[in-house]
C-alpha cells in the first residue's frame, strides 16, 4: 500500500515536471523569436541613402518582396478564330473572351538591387480568372448550356533606374527615373462545358517597353512610403499605351525584414487589326486591388 501511494504521488509530480519543462521550452522559443523580431541594430533602418555606405561610397543593397495580390479582374482577349467558328451566344458573335469576375490565381514578386544612384529591378505578375454564363435553351423544353470563359496573364518586367533627386544624409524624398521592357504571356479560352467538341483557345506572347518613376518618402527610420508609376506599350505593337502603378507603406520589422501594405493596378493593352478571316488579336487586361508583402533585405 505505501508503495502504491508513493507511485501515485510521484507520477503526477513527474508528469507536471515534464509538462512544465515542455511549456518552458516553448516559452523560451517564443521569447527568442520575439527578441529576434524586436532587436534591431543601429544600421537597420529605412533611409534615403540606401545604396550608399556610411562613408558615402556606393554599396550593394538588395530587396526581395513576394506579394499577396487580391485584384479585381477585367479581361478582353481576342480568340483569333475565323468568323465561321466563333462561339455564338444570344446571337452575338463573341470573338473575344470577356470575364469580369471569379479570380482563380494571382501573385506578384518585386526584386530590387541598388548600387549608389543606380538600381535594377525584376518584377513578376501572374493573374488568372474565369467566369461561367448560363445560356437558356433554344427550343421550349430543351436543356440549356453553360459557357465558361477563362483568361490568364504572366508579366515579367526587368528594368533599370537612376536616382535623379540629390541625396544627402538628411534627405527624406528620393526619385528614380526607370525604364525597361515587359514580356507578356496571355492565354484565353471559351467553350460549352457540356460540349463534346471542346472550345476555342488562344495564347499570345509579346514584348513591350515601359518608362516610369519611383517616388519614395521616408517619414522615419521605421517607415517608407513608395509610389511607382509607369507607362507601357509606348506605341509599340498596334500603337497602344498601357500603365501600371502602386502606392504602399512599408514598416521595418528587423534589419532584414519589412512588411508592406499597398494598392496596385496594372493595365495591358494591345490592339491588333482583324485578319482577313475575322481573327481578333487584341488584348485588354485590367487588374487592380490591395497587396500585402513581406520584404527581405540584405
Amino acid at each position: 500500500m505505501p508503495v502504491r501511494i508513493l507511485w501515485r504521488r510521484k507520477r503526477p509530480v513527474g508528469f507536471l515536471r515534464d509538462g512544465l519543462r515542455r511549456s518552458g521550452t516553448a516559452l523560451w522559443l517564443a521569447v527568442i523569436v520575439l527578441a529576434a523580431l524586436s532587436v534591431r541594430p543601429a544600421a537597420a533602418q529605412f533611409s534615403a541613402t540606401e545604396g550608399f555606405a556610411a562613408d558615402g561610397q556606393p554599396n550593394w543593397n538588395f530587396e526581395v518582396s513576394p506579394y499577396v495580390f487580391l485584384p479585381n479582374l477585367s479581361a478582353t482577349v481576342g480568340l483569333q478564330n475565323p468568323a465561321g467558328f466563333d462561339i455564338s451566344v444570344n446571337q452575338n458573335r463573341p470573338t473575344v473572351s470577356k470575364l469580369t469576375s471569379t479570380l482563380t490565381g494571382a501573385f506578384m514578386t518585386d526584386n530590387l538591387v541598388r548600387y549608389g544612384n543606380w538600381s535594377g529591378e525584376l518584377n513578376f505578375l501572374y493573374v488568372s480568372g474565369a467566369v461561367t454564363r448560363n445560356v437558356p435553351p433554344i427550343l421550349p423544353g430543351g436543356s440549356g448550356a453553360t459557357l465558361k470563359a477563362t483568361a490568364s496573364e504572366l508579366l515579367v518586367s526587368p528594368g533599370f533606374g537612376y536616382q535623379v533627386l540629390p541625396v544627402t544624409a538628411s534627405s527624406q524624398v528620393t526619385l528614380d527615373a526607370r525604364a525597361g521592357f515587359t514580356y507578356n504571356s496571355v492565354s484565353a479560352g471559351a467553350g460549352f462545358e457540356q460540349s463534346r467538341f471542346g472550345g476555342v483557345n488562344v495564347s499570345t506572347d509579346f514584348v513591350q517597353p515601359w518608362i516610369g518613376g519611383r517616388l519614395s518618402y521616408y517619414p522615419s527610420p521605421d517607415w517608407r512610403i513608395v509610389t511607382t508609376l509607369a507607362a507601357t506599350g509606348l506605341g509599340v505593337d498596334g500603337g497602344t499605351i498601357g500603365w501600371n502603378g502602386r502606392l504602399g507603406a512599408s514598416y521595418l520589422i528587423t534589419s532584414w525584414c519589412d512588411v508592406t501594405l499597398a494598392y496596385a493596378a496594372t493595365q495591358t493593352e494591345r490592339n491588333g487589326s482583324l485578319g482577313a478571316n475575322g481573327q481578333n488579336r487584341s488584348v485588354n487586361i485590367l487588374a487592380y486591388g490591395p497587396v500585402l508583402a513581406l520584404g527581405f533585405r540584405f
